[in-house]
């Protein structure tokens, strides 16, 4: 691994400083797709809109 500087160190701090927080509506989505993506895998079958009625029946964990 190369050695970090301090200004690199500096422009990833101010990224993350930076970086907005997702809101729950992207969650959703972002969960709903990383689940549809692993499951189309194992299973043909499974379409987007199954994926999407199961994450709508189930509750989310609350956020820690």
């Amino acid at each position: 691994m190369p050695p970090r500087d301090a200004s690199t160190t500096a422009d990833f701090a101010e990224l993350i400083r930076n970086a907005r927080r997702a809101t729950p509506a992207e969650l959703r989505a972002q969960r709903v797709s990383f689940a549809f993506g692993n499951v189309a895998i194992e299973n043909p079958r499974i379409t987007r809109e199954v994926v999407e009625r199961e994450a709508a029946r189930i509750k989310p964990r609350a956020s820690r």
